[in-house]
């Protein structure tokens, strides 16, 4: 008893509350006879708070006494109840015989103890599910009452309410697993041992450790602490015989080029960039990395002027296209993943070149061309370069070798999981009902998506891929036996062809009232657009689509006939070649006239190379590339042998639909497009140019001849005006024309001619050997450009941009042997340049060029009164 004193003492999980409404108030009068308790004049029931406890349910209750009866007297082999009634010996079984059991047990056995005063208690046959039930059957029983067979069951099942004198079921009850519920919301309080992460992230993929670096703080700590793990990923990743990083970079930055994504130049915002140049260890977008490399035939100049230095830097070799192919040249044994190219060119890095002529310059102290001991010396500092950079190209090879076979090994395994997930679902679609066969499984768009990925098929893949080929099937059918009847029927001339002709001969000429009627909205509507309000102009992007949209709505808002308001795609184009072509190419701004007509796809998705078509060549891109699978775009197939030979877009078949499948340059395509969709004219405003301002933009101004180098000095100016762009968020092209300009005019106050051909080329060595790049790189010649628009013919250096050096050759043999003019650089126009000072991010741009080409008036001011003015204009 003294243990179910101790039992019943305060507990953590127990409230306190009146005794009378407790289960075990019963045992109150055997407690206080307990000599544990101490005098009985001193004891009071507030002393022990477990009978004051409203929440202590019986079960609970019964357990905390049967603990401690246990200890107490059942502990002795002498008083354990029989194996028949308990049924095991085992104290895990005996914890939950009930209360009333033990005690009886305990009357019965122990003989050999003194006798004192105990409660008895009656079992009753059921177990209550009442609080008053419970206490009613707790009562003192007398001599004379016959005591009840006890029954051995499960106390810490939990039944439902049962009738008066049907018989418990004993179950016996599985012991339940609680799992932790993990949430977004509440984080997982545990904590984990430094040891575990290690061993989760020495078994995880190089690419997924990359990811999480940037993710907890705790892990990229981690790797701070450990750089061993990133060896220990990266050759769990690839296999002990992938190549170490090269000398300079470490195993994070090595990891970052392996698996990195997004380009690494400054500034650059392509976040999807993953092409690895590693003869530079940079990873670029294609852009930058033409921006930071110059070509062979661009520094010839430079090579001629210091033999053998391009042996001293890595190179690297791009095909006829200028597309990148390798590191340098494969001396030893050819990869078999490198293309063979006769046309092939080396480039050099920019930074390369530059630091490398610093190192020769600096050199050059030391010898000349005249001594032969400067001689050797100046073979000997080139001879260690050369064997230095053939080491670490030799080394980068490697590298560039094991990861271009490793992708290509990767790629076969894409193929031949793709070509056996096709060959999963072609025999899945053979036990449809009714089969499915592939002649008419391929034309579905559904599966041609689902064979496009390689993750492996289920039998929950063709589930998905069967209801969708369910939908799909019936127009996949149609096509199929349209094709076979235009098989059948090869040799005869469809009735379609002549109808055709018929309704395209009654068109010629544009003649009918219809038509007339049609030209005579579209000039309405285009006078509309061109005269709006600046606040209700439209950008130059969406013009063509929001016209055509407005000739179509105005043209079914007038006719009232019901049977005369269709209209076939032959009016759309009508409308664009009499109405809208006109106007883009009587636009003065090549930016403009550009943006107008350039066009996209909407069915080209993100894996699709689509470039710029006008309204014409769209229509026809889509009815050969798109309309012949089943989808958005079929709306626009017809079969070639339903049309003249002569005709490509079938014109006078198609009617006109309410949208038309037209983007404009700045949308994004989605490979889906609805026919009955309304056309949204939201888009970006246009930025409306001043023209009468933007003609002006140099004639109002002068350059500034208190701040610079001399006005003699051609190059020096030059490179002070593209230093004072730098960093401003301006073009290329337009810090060019601005540097130029600046150069030009200051070179017309020392002298009247224009500047000769070897400034050009001291230009071009200046830029290299500064490290500057993008300036006076990637333009055309602008006398091929007029030649090949006026005449109509092609020229190579009208076609793509050069370099400042190949220009110059070119201009000079071609065109003007003996002086110079701007008529060598295809410039942007003063509208373009004046839309481009203008624009809200280019505020600095603007100031700079405000301070090299100050007003008249401000001239005559101080620089540094002018200069506060523009950094009160900052501030504004």
């Amino acid at each position: 008893m003294s243990h179910l004193v101790s039992a019943l003492s305060p507990a953590p999980l127990l409230q306190q509350v009146n005794k009378e409404h407790h289960p075990l108030a019963p045992l109150w009068p055997d407690f206080k006879r307990h000599p544990a308790l101490g005098p009985e004049a001193s004891r009071k029931p507030q002393d022990f708070p477990l009978l004051d406890s409203y929440d202590l349910t019986l079960e609970r209750a019964f357990a905390a006494a049967q603990l401690a009866l246990q200890n107490d007297t059942l502990t002795r082999t002498d008083v354990q109840p029989p194996a028949s009634k308990l049924g095991n010996e085992d104290a895990s079984k005996q914890a939950h015989v009930s209360l009333s059991q033990q005690l009886a047990w305990r009357d019965r056995t122990d003989k050999s103890a003194p006798k004192t005063p105990s409660p008895e208690f009656d079992m009753p046959t059921t177990i209550p599910t009442k609080r008053k039930a419970i206490s009613a059957d707790l009562t003192q029983p007398g001599d004379d009452v016959k005591k009840p067979k006890l029954e051995w069951v499960d106390s810490s099942i939990q039944s439902p309410k049962a009738k008066p004198g049907r018989p418990r079921k004993i179950v016996e009850q599985k012991p339940r697993r609680s799992l932790p519920k993990l949430r977004k919301t509440r984080p997982v309080q545990a904590g984990i041992h430094i040891d575990i992460w290690c061993a989760i992230i020495e078994n995880s993929a190089l690419s997924f450790v990359f990811k999480i670096k940037d993710i907890a703080k705790k892990i990229r700590q981690l790797l701070v602490d450990k750089p061993n793990i990133w060896k220990t990923v990266r050759l769990s990743t690839y296999g002990p015989d992938h190549p170490d990083p090269p000398p300079g970079l470490n195993e994070r930055q090595y990891a970052d080029l392996l698996v990195g994504c997004g380009c690494q130049s400054k500034g650059c915002k392509d976040f999807k960039a993953r092409k690895t140049y590693w003869a530079f260890q940079r990873r670029w977008c294609i852009p930058c990395m033409k921006k930071n490399v110059v070509m062979e035939a661009g520094c010839k100049s430079i090579l001629n002027k210091y033999p053998d230095i391009q042996n001293c830097i890595p190179s690297v070799t791009f095909d006829g296209w200028g597309n990148y192919q390798c590191i340098g040249k494969y001396t030893e044994e050819k990869p078999s993943w490198l293309k063979d190219d006769s046309w092939s060119k080396t480039g050099f890095l920019r930074a390369d070149l530059a630091r490398i002529i610093r190192e020769y310059e600096e050199a050059e102290n030391g010898f000349s061309s005249s001594d032969e001991t400067s001689v050797n010396a100046r073979k000997l500092w080139i001879d260690e370069r050369t064997k230095a950079n053939n080491e670490h190209v030799k080394k980068l090879q490697s590298i560039e070798n094991w990861m271009e076979t490793y992708k290509v090994t990767v790629r076969k395994q894409k193929d031949t999981k793709k070509r056996q997930k096709s060959e999963f679902f072609i025999a899945k679609a053979l036990t449809m009902n009714p089969p499915l066969e592939f002649d008419i499984l391929k034309l579905t768009p559904c599966f041609r998506n689902a064979i496009s990925t390689s993750a492996e098929a289920s039998e929950k893949t063709w589930k998905f891929l069967e209801k969708k080929l369910q939908i799909q099937r019936g127009k996949a059918e149609s096509l199929a036996s349209l094709w076979d009847s235009l098989k059948e029927h090869a040799g005869q001339l469809p009735s379609g062809a002549e109808e055709y002709a018929t309704i395209a001969s009654e068109r010629l000429g544009n003649t009918t009232d219809k038509q007339l009627l049609i030209l005579a909205l579209a000039d309405e509507v285009l006078q509309d657009l061109i005269t709006a309000p600046d606040a209700f102009k439209v950008a130059d992007e969406d013009f063509v689509r929001i016209a055509l949209s407005r000739v179509y709505t105005l043209f079914q808002a007038t006719v009232e006939d019901d049977d005369d308001c269709d209209l076939l795609m032959d009016d759309a184009r009508m409308v664009y070649v009499e109405k809208i072509q006109p106007i883009i190419n009587n636009m003065r701004d090549e930016s403009r006239k550009e943006a107008m007509s350039q066009l996209k796809c909407p069915g080209c998705g993100k894996r699709e190379v689509d470039r710029g078509h006008d309204f014409l060549d769209l229509m026809d891109h889509i009815r050969h590339v798109h309309a012949n699978r089943i989808g958005d775009f079929d709306y626009f197939h017809v079969s070639s042998a339903e049309l003249p030979a002569a005709v490509s877009f079938p014109w006078c078949r198609l009617e006109w639909p309410r949208n038309l499948p037209i983007l404009a340059a700045g949308q994004d395509p989605k490979g889906r497009w609805n026919l009955h969709a309304r056309v949204s004219e939201h888009n970006s405003p246009p930025f409306l140019t001043d023209t009468q301002r933007a003609l002006k933009i140099f004639d109002d101004r002068v350059a500034a001849t208190s701040i610079g180098p001399s006005a003699s000095d051609f190059v020096g100016n030059v490179m002070f005006a593209v230093s004072m762009l730098d960093e401003n968020g301006l073009k290329d092209k337009f810090r060019t024309q601005i540097a130029l300009e600046y150069a030009l005019r200051k070179l017309q106050q020392a002298q009247d001619n224009p500047p000769d051909f070897h400034l050009f080329e001291e230009l071009h060595f200046a830029l290299l050997r500064d490290g500057i790049k993008g300036v006076f790189e990637g333009f055309r010649c602008k006398n091929c450009c007029e030649t090949v628009s006026r005449e109509g013919r092609t020229g190579y250096f009208a076609r793509s941009a050069k370099s400042l050096e190949e220009l110059s050759e070119h201009y000079q043999k071609e065109h003007c042997p003996n002086e110079w003019s701007q008529d060598m650089l295809a410039l942007p126009t003063v509208q373009e340049l004046w839309n481009e000072l203008h624009l809200p991010s280019n505020k600095k741009a603007y100031l700079a060029f405000e301070e090299l080409f100050p007003t008249r008036q401000e001239s005559i001011l101080d620089p540094q009164l002018r200069g506060a003015k523009n950094q009160a204009s900052t501030n504004d």
